[in-house]
């Protein structure tokens, strides 16, 4: 009898490694969307101007990341500018492509424009998606390239989108030398989005998962799921960050935007979009999205 138990128990052993290794693969190595899906899902929302985009005056720009790889990146002069530039951060499995959507508000205003990938993404480097926590440093790479670019008195502004909003909040809580932030639908805590995603697609408790899975990530990507935490980084923010969320976000609760916008000291607003779902704030009403980052940027005194 105390041999069969000893089997189970080595039996249930190995299934739970098991899972937490494949849930810890399905973390750092996600699919990625070809850019065919990507173009094909963009381009039914009807601010994604492929063929303005395509007009535009582009400069294909490598960026090299601390990490030895290179970041590949776009940058879009406008003539009106003084300097004035925003950098574009994606969100995850997606591409720079995905943020085309963004850029012609602030281009028609005479903003410069750059748009890059993250490591492991279109055509950058890097093997793993750690879901802010390298990807903050390459964010600061790209941030002294425009800083050398556009000159040390250029206001330079991020706008990010789930991934690449919770990226940009744990730069600007390491550095914090953009001049404003945009941050739609970031996760505040990756340890409790991941929490969350695993009751809700597996109906599995977190535990002990959760803690088998974080294990093998540190083995294989270096990061610890709890070294991602936004709303952390949020309370060392000084400059304006506007928080974005659709109240219908299936994917990313938007009590996670609610949250950090309390932590946030001095400048910062929360635009929470009606009815709109995971990144679909901008796609439910286009108006009120633009509406509230120049109503934000102009109370921050920022033009």
């Amino acid at each position: 009898m105390a041999v069969y138990f000893l089997y189970l128990l080595l039996a249930v052993l190995f299934l739970l490694a098991a899972a937490g290794f494949y849930f810890s693969r399905k973390v750092i190595y996600i699919p990625l969307k070809k850019i065919e899906k990507i173009l094909e899902y963009e381009s039914q929302d009807p601010s994604f101007d492929m063929e303005w985009y395509e007009r535009l005056n582009k400069e294909d720009v490598s960026v090299s990341s601390p990490f030895g790889y290179t970041i590949s990146g776009t940058f879009i002069r406008n003539d009106k500018s003084d300097g004035r530039t925003v950098i574009f951060c994606h969100g995850v499995t997606v591409s720079r492509m995905s943020m085309i959507k963004y850029t012609s508000m602030y281009y028609k205003r005479g903003w410069n424009l750059f748009l890059y990938d993250h490591r492991r993404h279109g055509k950058s480097g890097g093997k793993t998606t750690t879901y802010g926590y390298f990807e903050k440093h390459d964010l600061k790479a790209v941030v002294d390239y425009i800083r050398n670019k556009a000159g040390d008195s250029a206001i330079i502004g991020i706008h990010g989108v789930s991934m690449g909003a919770a990226t940009l909040l744990q730069y600007a809580g390491m550095e914090d030398k953009a001049d404003f932030y945009i941050a739609d639908c970031p996760y505040s805590n990756l340890w409790e989005l991941l929490a969350y995603l695993l009751k809700r697609d597996y109906h599995l408790p977190p535990f002990p998962l959760m803690q088998i899975a974080d294990l093998f990530i540190r083995l294989q990507a270096k990061f610890g799921i709890k070294s991602v935490n936004p709303y952390s980084d949020t309370k060392n923010i000084n400059n304006p960050v506007l928080f974005i969320h659709g109240e219908a976000d299936y994917y990313v609760p938007a009590s996670m935007s609610v949250e950090m916008r309390k932590a946030k000291k001095g400048p910062g607003e929360l635009y929470i979009a009606p009815g709109a779902g995971h990144a679909e704030a901008m796609r439910e009403d286009p108006k009120a999205y633009e509406n509230a980052i120049f109503s934000f940027l102009e109370k921050a005194e920022i033009s």
